[in-house]
């Protein structure tokens, strides 16, 4: 979501969880469109992003997941993309 984009020194980041704090990542935006935005650079494969409440934290802080339903949604999809991909048994 736009909301978590934060611009600070003329340089965009998001804040992300890593062992339970707040990271501050530079990242580079691409396109807008109702309230999301494309990310071109600087996240990885599977990081967790604060998308609430982001401009009340600063890097290091201790900071507590509030929305597990997001990770079985995650779970769900990946087992139904590999449950094709599965051998017949003979």
């Amino acid at each position: 979501p736009e909301d978590a984009v934060v611009q600070l020194r003329q340089q965009t980041y998001l804040r992300t969880i890593k062992s339970g704090r707040v990271q501050q990542v530079p990242v580079v935006l691409g396109e807008r469109s109702r309230g999301q935005v494309e990310i071109l650079s600087g996240l990885e494969d599977g990081e967790k992003v604060v998308t609430r409440s982001s401009r009340y934290l600063s890097e290091g802080d201790e900071v507590i997941e509030d929305n597990p339903q997001e990770k079985v949604e995650t779970e769900t999809k990946e087992s139904a993309s590999t449950e094709g991909t599965r051998s017949k048994s003979p």
